[in-house]
């Protein structure tokens, strides 16, 4: 897999946790717009919210 296809794939699964953390109403962490975190910080918000769930 070439590094093209793997930032596309990282994005894709970027995407699709803010997409399942926005559907649960979260907008914001730490006074910050979810659009603005990495993607292991939106994994770990969205763990957190699975594990409290």
């Amino acid at each position: 897999m070439n590094s093209i296809q793997k930032n596309t794939m990282t994005e894709l699964r970027r995407d699709e946790l803010l997409q399942r953390l926005i559907d649960q109403g979260i907008y914001k962490v730490d006074d910050r717009q979810l659009f603005e975190l990495s993607f292991y910080e939106l994994l770990k918000i969205y763990t957190t919210t699975q594990e409290t769930a």
